[in-house]
């Protein structure tokens, strides 16, 4: 019996070593400035834990050993990184900038109102010289 025993408690605390959860926290800062990113999305990859970062950057997660961490917000670029344990791991994000060359919004055409869905009405230019400016 005391065997059955010796034998239950070591495997109860194999298991419990390794399913041990770490607390990360740190900071989400841009590369740029260096200033602090509010409501960066912070969560463990192929998982359902995660959070966001608040108005001074900071986050805090519960982790397991060998996750990995996901950061991401919009405007920047997405950065992963590998946990080994528990402590502090402050990130840097930098910006993802897509320009774009040239947008053109053409807005005239014709068409009957029977074709249409929505609501239009066309205004002549005399009309327009009718209206009073604002002063």
């Amino acid at each position: 019996m005391r065997r059955f025993s010796l034998l239950f408690s070591l495997l109860f605390f194999a298991f419990s070593l390794y399913a041990q959860d770490y607390s990360v926290s740190g900071v989400v800062t841009s590369a740029d400035d260096s200033g602090p990113l509010p409501g960066v999305s912070v969560f463990v990859k192929g998982g359902t834990s995660g959070t966001i970062t608040d108005l001074d950057g900071a986050y805090n997660i519960k982790v397991s050993a060998g996750d990995v961490l996901v950061f991401s917000c919009i405007g920047f670029k997405e950065v992963e990184k590998n946990i080994s344990g528990g402590g502090t791991v402050n990130i840097a994000l930098e910006a993802d900038a897509l320009m774009l060359d040239e947008v053109v919004a053409i807005g005239y055409g014709v068409m009957k109102k029977s074709d249409l869905t929505g609501s239009v009405s066309s205004v002549k230019g005399d009309q327009l010289k009718k209206t009073p400016a604002a002063g």
